[in-house]
């Protein structure tokens, strides 16, 4: 897997100008992760974690419908914080292509976010899903703080890009 994210990673100028080679990109990536659907049934979730149970808590509490990659996005970073594992690839990844996960791109406010980094572990635990880093997460305004640096930094506009 790590493969066809570096490969992503790589070909990033591409992915963004959606020209052939970007967009082969992303069906071997795409077609890599239907082979780990394959004989799952209805209900692939195996392959979730943190990021996904971001995803659910906060459409439950807003009530809204989401752009599935924004909340992914932001919650793939959360999960990467808690796991002291940020990498800054990953980081770029996003800045160039100018992905924006930001609650405000979401229509939601940061206090969305912070309620649902406040009932994550509880949701997470509700819902009897798998056990993970959310099962020992407890929230902090650190965190908060750092997701807002975080996708602060992304969105700025930079003379790189």
């Amino acid at each position: 897997s790590l493969k066809y994210v570096d490969d992503l990673l790589a070909n990033v100028k591409d992915i963004k100008t959606m020209n052939e080679n970007g967009i082969d990109t992303i069906i071997r990536a795409h077609q890599w992760g239907g082979n780990s659907f394959f004989s799952s049934g209805w209900n692939p979730r195996h392959i979730e974690g943190i990021e996904h149970f971001f995803f659910y808590n906060l459409e439950l509490l807003t009530n809204k419908k989401f752009i599935h990659g924004q909340p992914v996005c932001l919650g793939f970073v959360l999960g990467c914080l808690l796991h002291n594992n940020l990498d800054d690839k990953f980081l770029n990844f996003f800045k160039s292509l100018q992905f924006d996960f930001s609650p405000e791109a979401m229509q939601i406010k940061w206090d969305d976010v912070n309620t649902t980094l406040e009932t994550l572990n509880s949701f997470v635990e509700q819902n009897n899903l798998w056990y993970g880093i959310a099962n020992d997460f407890v929230n902090s305004k650190n965190i908060l703080n750092q997701l807002k640096e975080i996708v602060f930094s992304i969105n700025k506009p930079s003379a790189t890009l």
